[in-house]
């Protein structure tokens, strides 16, 4: 699985001096040309540098930072997680990635990374923002799926990226019951426990964390810039999005 938006920032990442036509990008994706104008925009919203609506061509100005090729130290065994990373330059969701690769047989423990969600969600299906910058992953779990574990796992894993932006970064982020991370009384990041699809005789649960890293708030609508913040505006600085995802991992 990888998943339009992915593929198009590909195919404009191998044309960014002239950027592409829309005809050929959607011949080459297999979809209709305003798919292809579709894509752009959920893509420019999420924080890529695209000039479109210029004539019938989109063009990638610039190639964001990212985790492409992130890998967890050693050699992590079948089911640790991490021992497979699937990086993505952006989806939907990493939650329905990761549900997808489960009914394909993906082990425990596989991660899905993506520089950024065009339809991410929180709680209750609210709209969850994920521009670039950001760390957005989801984990798959070899835990029973009826949801009796998921407040458990929730707060398991709240605690987890609190205290890896802690240590990497001095931000003294803390858990606001029940799945959000906080700084001050603004929101830092959350946690996601899903149920997914049968996997054999069990059905696996889906861990998402997101956190807003390296996250301009310029980036967030409006109605949220006085409630979200990132850590590079608590900083002043970027911070090195590896070295947490790392230890919120491990």
């Amino acid at each position: 699985m990888t998943g339009l938006h992915h593929d198009l920032i590909r195919l404009l990442a191998s044309s960014m001096e002239e950027g592409l036509e829309e005809e050929d990008a959607a011949q080459k994706l297999g979809v209709g040309r305003g798919r292809i104008r579709e894509l752009a925009a959920e893509l420019a919203n999420a924080g890529f540098d695209l000039l479109c609506g210029t004539g019938d061509r989109v063009r990638l100005l610039a190639v964001p930072a990212s985790l492409e090729g992130f890998r967890m130290p050693g050699q992590p065994g079948k089911g640790t997680v991490g021992r497979r990373v699937d990086w993505r330059w952006a989806v939907e969701s990493t939650q329905d990635e990761a549900i997808g690769l489960a009914a394909e047989g993906a082990d425990a423990g596989t991660v899905v990374l993506a520089e950024c969600q065009t339809a991410g969600r929180g709680r209750a299906g609210r709209r969850w923002v994920s521009p670039v910058g950001g760390l957005w992953f989801s984990v798959l779990l070899g835990q029973d799926g009826d949801g009796g574990s998921h407040p458990l796992l929730t707060l398991v894993a709240a605690v987890a990226l609190a205290e890896a932006v802690r240590e990497k970064t001095g931000v003294a982020a803390q858990i606001k019951w029940p799945n959000d991370l906080i700084v001050g009384n603004r929101k830092l990041g959350g946690v996601l426990a899903e149920a997914g699809p049968p996997a054999g005789k069990r059905r696996v649960s889906v861990l998402g964390l997101g956190l807003n890293a390296n996250v301009d708030p310029g980036r967030f609508p409006t109605a949220l810039r006085s409630e979200a913040t990132s850590l590079s505006a608590e900083l002043g600085r970027e911070v090195d999005r590896a070295g947490l995802l790392e230890e919120v991992l491990k």
